[in-house]
């Protein structure tokens, strides 16, 4: 009966060990991974929870999960987000590895990773997911819990509900990544549950991040996202040097000059008080805006004439008439075809500076065109 008993033992030994299997983390040189050109930290806080209890006591399955989380902590990229280590065990609260969310650093990071020992006792994932509330209530942002566990409980609701507590404590979104250590389908399946809760997160097997190229993509999935697109600039449509929500003259063809409010304005055409005839010294502005047209041969123009507000308004109206017309003979004889010519007059109705110095008042007294 002795050795039936100790033939039945050997033999239970084996199959765990087949089952579990002996595994080893490979050594392995990581660096702080950095993001892509297109990439960028998003995450706000990140906790880490590591499963230290009796299921990771046997061959060499915390001593994995250990060298594991070792290699993530040393790959966690420089940024100013919040980080925490825990590790949780059937033995008394105080005895688990307590870590709570402060800013990242990576020296006392690796340390506590470096420190972590495995415990005993059973699995009280639940309650250990619980001893976070405070650590991550009120938070907001985007933060994410890492979970490293064999995922073998004694109740899942437990666990999926602790999880549920967790998220509405965060205030904001709170995404659950897992890592299962182990060869318990029932403990996996629990494990890709607790990532279902939250709505984001990813399930890992943790034995298929034995490389560093794995390594460093479980760090992408947690930590980077596109880089945000730059927030538009002002627009300048017409490429006058005017914004479009500054600019009351929109569609001013290529070339031509503006005043501060994006409209076409003769600047150097301006007129004696009572007169309609323009200056010789204006030959070159009118020459320039000839150019303009040629070199825009589809756009057509309203040249539009104002004046001052000397005299009445129907006079001035006539006035501003005479202005307009005049300015656009001018254009005419430089090769502009009068078709693409209209001539108005505003009269005093649009001065483009108060009517109070014989300065301002001559700014009134002028000539604008504006695209049809």
């Amino acid at each position: 009966m002795k050795r039936t008993w100790v033939l039945g033992l050997a033999l239970i030994v084996v199959m765990a060990f087949g089952l579990t299997g002996c595994v080893t983390f490979p050594s392995l040189t990581v660096s702080p991974v950095v993001p892509a050109a297109n990439e960028q930290i998003i995450r706000d806080q990140l906790i880490i929870l590591t499963d230290a209890t009796d299921s990771f006591g046997v061959f060499d399955k915390f001593e994995y999960e250990k060298a594991l989380v070792q290699a993530f902590v040393g790959s966690m990229p420089d940024g100013t987000y919040l980080s925490g280590l825990n590790s949780f065990a059937g033995t008394p609260p105080p005895t688990w590895m307590k870590n709570p969310l402060a800013p990242y650093c990576r020296e006392g990071m690796n340390k506590s990773a470096g420190c972590l020992k495995w415990l005993g006792g059973n699995t009280p994932l639940s309650c250990a997911l619980k001893s976070l509330k405070k650590d991550v209530e009120g938070k907001a942002g985007r933060g994410a819990l890492l979970v490293f566990s064999d995922g073998e409980v004694f109740s899942r609701a437990a666990v999926l509900d602790a999880c549920k507590e967790l998220k509405a404590a965060h205030g904001g979104e709170l995404c659950i990544f897992t890592v299962h250590i182990g060869n318990c389908s029932c403990g996996k399946q629990l494990m890709s549950d607790m990532v279902s809760v939250t709505g984001c997160g990813k399930a890992y097997d943790g034995y298929t991040l034995n490389n560093l190229a794995a390594i460093q993509g479980l760090v992408r999935d947690i930590f980077f996202g596109p880089k945000a697109a730059p927030a538009p600039g002002p627009v300048d449509s017409d490429g006058d040097g005017v914004y479009d929500d500054k600019d009351q003259c929109p569609g001013t063809p290529k070339g031509a000059k503006v005043d501060e409010r994006g409209c076409w304005v003769l600047k150097n055409v301006n007129f004696d008080n009572d007169s309609a005839v323009i200056k010789p010294e204006f030959t070159a502005e009118l020459d320039e805006v000839a150019g303009v047209l040629k070199n825009n041969p589809n756009v057509r123009i309203s040249v539009d004439g104002h004046t001052d507000s000397n005299a009445s308004d129907e006079y001035n109206l006539k006035l501003s008439e005479r202005r307009a017309a005049a300015v656009k003979d001018a254009l005419i004889q430089r090769g502009i075809d009068a078709a693409r010519l209209e001539a108005k007059g505003f009269g005093e109705s649009k001065p483009m500076a108060p009517n109070d110095s014989p300065e301002n008042m001559y700014k009134n007294r002028r000539v604008e065109l504006s695209v049809l």
